[in-house]
C-alpha cells in the first residue's frame, strides 16, 4: 500500500466512475444462483460506456459463480448475443469459454461474423477453444469454413479432338474443403453448417412458433405482475414478444 500511495487518487477515480455508471441497477438480494432463467439486457448504443461497466461487472461476477459458488456437478449456459458490442467484458467472456467448461459452464458467443469476435489474436483464441462452431449465412465464409478442413475426391475429364470426345478419360485426385463457401454465401434463413472437429453437417433451424398463452403471461410479468411468482423466485426483465426484432445485447 504504501508503494500504491501515490497511485490511490487514480484507483479511486476508476472506481467512482465504474459505481457512477452501475447506480443502483445492481441493488438487490438475488443473483445467478437464485434463478433457473436470467435476462439481462444492456442499452450498449444507448450508453456505451455504462454499458461496458456493466457488462464487464456481470461477464465476471458469472466467472465467479461458475468458478466459486455455482454447486459442483450443475450445469450452466451463458449466451451472448451481439459479441460485437461487447467491450469492456471481452476478456471475462474469453476466459469463461477456454476454462468455463471444466466447471460445467457452456458458453454460446453469437455475431454477424467471425470478424465480429474481436481482433486476430481474440479470433484464434475463441475458434481454438470453441467445441464447435455454427456458420449461418455469411458474405465472408473463408476463415470459418477452413475448420472444416478438406477432403481428398477423384475429378474426372475427357479428351476431346476437333470438338469430339476422344474416349480417352483422366482421372485426378484434389484436394475439395468439406464446406462450400459459396452454399454459405447464399444459404437461407435457418440454414447453418456445424463445423466441430473437421467435420460439417448441415442443419436447417425451425423457427419456435410461441403459444399465444406464454406471450400474454410474458407481457403481464413485464408489465410488473409478480404475485403469481413461485415464493422465493425473482423475476428479471424480459424482451417484448410482440417485438420481434428486439434482441438483447
Amino acid at each position: 500500500m504504501r508503494g500504491l500511495k501515490d497511485r490511490l487518487a487514480d484507483v479511486q477515480l476508476r472506481v467512482a466512475n465504474l459505481v457512477a455508471a452501475l447506480g443502483p441497477a445492481f441493488d438487490g438480494d438475488w443473483s445467478h444462483e437464485d434463478a433457473d432463467l436470467v435476462v439481462i439486457t444492456v442499452p450498449s448504443m444507448v450508453a456505451t460506456l455504462d454499458a461496458d461497466a456493466c457488462l464487464r461487472v456481470l461477464l465476471s461476477d458469472v466467472g465467479h459463480f461458475t468458478m466459486a459458488r455455482k454447486p459442483a456437478g450443475m450445469p450452466s449456459l451463458l449466451v451472448v448475443d451481439e459479441f460485437s458490442a461487447i467491450q469492456g467484458g471481452r476478456r471475462a467472456a474469453i476466459d469463461l469459454l477456454e476454462r468455463g467448461r471444466g466447471a460445467g459452464t457452456g458458453v454460446v458467443l453469437a455475431a454477424q461474423s467471425s470478424i465480429a469476435l474481436g481482433d486476430e489474436d481474440e479470433r484464434a483464441r475463441l475458434l481454438a477453444a470453441a467445441s464447435a462452431v455454427i456458420a449461418f449465412r455469411s458474405p465472408q465464409p473463408a476463415e470459418l469454413a477452413t475448420l472444416a478442413g478438406s477432403e481428398r475426391v477423384a475429378e474426372a475429364a475427357w479428351q476431346a479432338e476437333d470438338g469430339d470426345l476422344t474416349g480417352r478419360q483422366t482421372i485426378t485426385m484434389r484436394a475439395r474443403g468439406r464446406v462450400d463457401q459459396d452454399q454459405v454465401r447464399g444459404a437461407h434463413t435457418g440454414e447453418a453448417h456445424v463445423i466441430a472437429a473437421g467435420r460439417v453437417a448441415r442443419a436447417r433451424i425451425i423457427r419456435t412458433a410461441i403459444a399465444a398463452d406464454v406471450c400474454t403471461r410474458a407481457v403481464e410479468l413485464v408489465a410488473g405482475e409478480h404475485s403469481a411468482l413461485p415464493a422465493g423466485q425473482q423475476q428479471a426483465s424480459l424482451p417484448d414478444p410482440d417485438r420481434s426484432e428486439q434482441r438483447p445485447a
